[in-house]
């Protein structure tokens, strides 16, 4: 089988994140697998059973002898007793997933017998056991199965640039939610608006930092669920999940549009049969010249029926003391955020087989006020006329079907997801170009309403065979309602009066067809090709009206965009634990109609200086990059990193008018090259270090000529070196007792907000994190000191979009907080 030579030697322990495939995986005794395993060490031989069987199988090296062939279909527990016999090794199931090698001890001496009255025959002693291994200063470092190219893949053996954080290790990092996360992986950035108003930027390919009507450049999936379409990200908490994966460049073969710099997923933990637990979390903060904070969170596993069906489900609350003072309207820490939220998810086995899935989420963020602030008057300080509150409300059902046959494996999921972001801003400034020049306090009130369903059908070969494929199909359809008003005298509702409105309407449909293929053309080399088809619509109708008169201004459209999105990999397993590769991949955004401006906004058929186009363009993304991934010291230290150069054609944005009001534009064309790399080791003695970075040259090297930017201007936001790093200390007290110390940092280089060369910079500031916790069987304490210097980094140069052009405005980062945890297990 040539998928174990592609597996051969890697290092300890396999942790599969707990996707829809692995939830699906039947965890009752009587579940059978059709399993092919040739002649390999122990080692390669389980990892060959955990992607066979979509399980997690931990501790794999801690054997060293050769494994038997393997062939037929049984169970898991099965087939490890065949692949263990005779190797000093045995297993122990943990839960319906998860299984733990681990060293048999050798058996105790027989005690002395005593002397016997007759002479007795001479006592067959036992053979000797072999010595045993001296202890380990380096211990293998994991590698982990994601599910985020549509196929169970080790991430070492993936021809591209993928990232996966355990949940074990986001709760070591104190990362509770999106936010939390770059500086644990290379090449992902963020904005810094505020929870639930966030975008995430992958490789450094940024399409400004403002949000309006441009697709997302990162696919945001909750489980197999895409969560977005145009909105930010929704900063869904970090509760109870089996972890996260992350693809770096273009995915728009597999995903389509929305991917065009990677794919950004959050698994859940799924459904455990048969076992009965669940877990409690109350944590509390205080920050320096701020209020305090508060977390809460409970996670339950219920089994509802014997080997068969299974309930999860968490919910949270947590509360974010704000840290900033508005001196026109007299108030300290405005900027408070709560989230409330949960998910249930129900796992049934029909038959050995097929399962099926049913879960639901839910998630609302809401914020007193912004957090940004004007630097002129002090470190935490601005002016508004009002305050700026905003929401986030995210909802979610799904419902997945999983099912497995000789030939491979069937994967069908719907997901109805709906979205509503609510945002204030001060406006009193752009009033006058509304058509009212009597000076009042103005507000721009701005409403999204969107739900989209999507259907997605995959079909998967097994894998382990010389050639491998996967084909899909998937549709969309979506609605989208807008509602953007300036008002007048907005600090009273009763006297508030509106001099613009414009409500809009948006039907998004998709349609497309997918698929991959692989073939090993040698044991060693590997050639992968992919192509996704599509063809989308968008359908648009806009009324505004405002000043003066009241008048009116109406639009109705409708475009069409159909194309192909391509992929190329190949993979050389130079040796052992090294694998480098090549790629050719590239993704495409949809393009749209812009609609807002003020009642005499003109908007022209060709791009310009003065006025937006009526209608924005698809932009296209092609990258090519070359890989190495390898592991050396038997596995205890891992070395990965990418090259890559990214051609970036029309490349879409969304800008402000001078009235405050967005449009998106097509800025020209882009590119971007660099290098990343991530190194991991440990632990030495209980100690692990992590360290990632990137080093690029993101550019806009072609302007529109209409396009108010410069040529060999960066792209907004995105700094030119990130550099991060986490560094871990485990000690056990006692029996019973685990202390883990750690800390981590990243550095942020300089940017710029926008395409203008003479805008403020922002950036080249340290996040910091000291942590430390106590742990036992059933419970864990920590304790740990956000920004322990109390840096004030210019973390997004970019506040209030009316007040863009005349004030310097820019978001701090959230001052020192010291934070305190208990977690009980159960």
């Amino acid at each position: 089988m040539r998928g174990s030579t592609i597996l051969r030697r890697l290092a300890m322990g396999t942790v599969c994140a707990l996707a829809p495939l692995c939830a699906a995986a039947p965890a009752a005794a009587a579940t059978t697998y059709a399993f092919t395993v040739p002649t390999a060490p122990v080692s390669e031989a389980l990892i060959a059973i955990a992607l066979q069987a979509r399980v997690s199988i931990g501790g794999a090296e801690s054997c060293r002898t050769q494994a038997r062939p393997l062939q037929g279909r049984m169970t898991v527990e099965a087939a490890l007793e065949r692949i263990l016999a005779g190797s000093g090794c045995s297993f122990r199931r943990m839960d319906a997933e998860t299984f733990r090698i681990f060293r048999t001890a050798p058996p105790p001496a027989p005690p002395p017998a005593p002397a016997p009255a007759v002479r007795a025959p001479p006592r067959i002693q036992p053979p000797p056991s072999p010595p045993s291994a001296p202890p380990r200063l380096l211990e293998p470092v994991e590698d982990v199965i994601i599910t985020a190219a549509r196929r169970p893949t080790l991430s070492d053996h993936f021809p591209g640039a993928a990232s996966a954080l355990s949940g074990e290790a986001l709760a070591q990092a104190g990362a509770a939610d999106t936010s939390d996360i770059f500086g644990l992986v290379a090449g992902v950035s963020m904005t810094n608006l505020g929870p639930g108003r966030d975008k995430i930027m992958l490789r450094g390919l940024s399409d400004g930092a403002f949000t309006g009507r441009t697709q997302s450049t990162v696919g945001i999936y909750l489980d197999k669920a895409p969560v977005t379409y145009n909105a930010p990200d929704p900063n869904l908490r970090l509760a109870d999940v089996a972890g996260v994966e992350i693809l770096r460049g273009p995915q728009g073969s597999l995903y389509g549009g929305g991917s065009i710099s990677g794919v950004y997923r959050i698994v859940p933990h799924a459904p455990v049969l048969n076992r009965f637990g669940g877990a409690v979390m109350a944590g509390g903060s205080v920050t320096q010249s701020g209020d305090p904070s508060g977390e809460v969170e409970a996670v339950l596993n219920i089994p509802l029926l014997t080997d068969r069906a299974a309930l999860r489900a968490v919910v949270y609350n947590d509360l974010q003391g704000g840290y900033i003072d508005d001196v026109n309207l007299r108030l300290s820490n405005v900027d408070r955020t709560s989230r409330v939220g949960g998910r249930v998810a129900v796992l049934a086995l029909a038959n050995n087989d097929w399962s099926v899935t049913a879960s639901g989420a839910y998630q609302r963020i809401s914020a007193n006020d912004t957090q940004y602030i004007t630097p002129a008057m002090g470190r935490l300080h601005r002016a508004n006329e009002v305050r700026e509150g905003n929401s986030n409300t995210f909802g979610l059902a799904a419902l997945s079907l999983d099912g497995r046959q000789g030939w491979g494996a069937l994967s069908l999921s719907a997901a109805l997801v709906h979205n509503v972001l609510e945002t204030r801003a001060d406006a009193s400034r752009a009033l006058p170009v509304f058509g009212f020049s009597a000076p009042a306090v103005g507000a721009h009130d701005r409403s999204v309403r969107s739900d989209q369903l999507s259907v997605d059908l995959s079909l998967t070969s097994m894998s382990g065979g010389r050639s491998e494929w996967l084909v899909g199909l998937f549709g969309s359809v979506g609605w989208e309602d807008v509602r953007s008003e300036v008002l007048t005298n907005a600090s009273s509702a009763a006297a508030a009066t509106a001099v613009y409105l414009e409500q809009r309407h948006d039907r998004r449909r998709e349609a497309a067809a997918y698929g991959e293929y692989s073939y090993a053309i040698l044991p060693a080399l590997k050639l992968t090709a992919g192509l996704r088809a599509y063809v989308a619509t968008v359908d648009t109708r806009s009324a505004v009206t405002g000043l003066p008169g009241p008048q009116q201004r109406d639009f109705d459209g409708h475009a069409q965009f159909s194309g192909w999105m391509p992929k190329l990999a190949l993979q050389y397993e130079l040796r052992p634990r090294t694998l480098l590769y090549v790629q050719a991949s590239a993704g495409r955004r949809f393009g749209g109609f812009n609609t807002a401006g003020a009642i005499g906004q003109v908007f022209l058929p060709q791009p310009s200086p003065f006025a937006p186009t009526r209608r924005f363009e698809p932009d296209e993304l092609r990258n090519l990059e070359a890989g190495i991934k390898t592991r050396f010291a038997e596995g205890r230290l891992r070395f990965r990193a990418a090259a890559f150069y990214v051609d970036w054609r029309n490349i879409q944005t969304d800008q402000y008018l001078i009235s405050g009001l967005s449009y998106t534009a097509n800025a020209g064309d882009g590119r971007n090259r660099g290098v990343e790399a991530e190194f991991a080791a440990g632990p030495f003695r209980g100690l692990e270090l992590e360290l990632n970075g990137i080093l690029n040259e993101p550019e806009l090297d072609r302007p529109n000529p209409g396009f108010p930017g410069s040529r060999h201007v960066g792209l907004p936001g995105v700094p030119g070196v990130s550099v991060g790093g986490r560094l871990s200390y485990e000690h056990k007290i006692g029996r019973r007792f685990t202390a883990l110390f750690s800390a981590q940092g990243q550095y942020i280089g300089y940017s710029r907000p926008t395409f203008d060369p003479f805008a403020p910079r922002m950036g080249g500031y340290v996040l910091s994190r000291l942590s430390a916790s106590l742990n036992a069987a059933s419970w864990s304490l920590a304790l740990a000191l956000e920004n322990p210097t109390n840096e004030a980094g210019d973390t997004f140069s970019y506040g209030n979009p009316f007040n863009f052009r005349s004030t310097r405005e820019m978001t701090p980062q959230r001052p020192r907080t010291l934070q305190l945890s208990l977690r009980k297990h159960f």
